[in-house]
């Protein structure tokens, strides 16, 4: 679904907020990279994980897909 709002509106930066200790979000987008016209920038954030708790810039879409598992 990110994969195809990232295609359809040429989206160039997405935001995950809450995205955990991992970026798994960014991995499956990467399996499907050469299937998207152009170049995105992904941005992770999380508030608990000092690696990616630096406060985010705005972004054209944001996804918050871990963080709802819990």
């Amino acid at each position: 679904m990110v994969a195809s709002l990232l295609k359809a509106n040429e989206l160039t930066h997405l935001l995950d907020y809450g995205c955990g200790s991992n970026t798994s979000l960014l991995k499956g987008l990467q399996k499907i990279k050469k299937e998207l016209p152009h170049q995105f920038r992904y941005q992770a954030y999380d508030p608990g994980v000092p690696k990616y708790a630096e406060s985010p810039v705005p972004a054209e879409l944001v996804c918050c897909i871990d963080v709802l598992e819990h």
